[in-house]
């Protein structure tokens, strides 16, 4: 995914992984244990669970970081403590 894509698409394809996922999950809960299609879900699963995080991740940084920062200067100092000089 690029991080340009805007976020109505990486929204869909964050729940298109979601169901994706779910599915996987439903299709390994019917396969026989240590079989090699259990095998091949689980790590499909890793796989997808990976990219989902990622796109997560991803949304959640676009979302934390203002598209439109705005300057700091003149809205006065962050720094809210009063310090006291030699003078008192």
């Amino acid at each position: 995914m690029r991080r340009n894509t805007p976020p109505s698409l990486r929204d869909a394809e964050t729940d298109t992984r979601l169901e994706l996922i779910r599915h996987l999950a439903k299709q390994i809960a019917t396969a026989p244990a240590h079989s090699r299609q259990h095998r091949a879900l689980s790590a499909e699963i890793r796989v997808e669970a990976a990219a989902y995080r990622k796109s997560l991740d991803i949304e959640q940084a676009t979302a934390t970081h203002d598209a439109k920062p705005q300057s700091a200067v003149g809205q006065g100092s962050l720094n809210t403590r009063r310090t006291v000089g030699p003078d008192g």
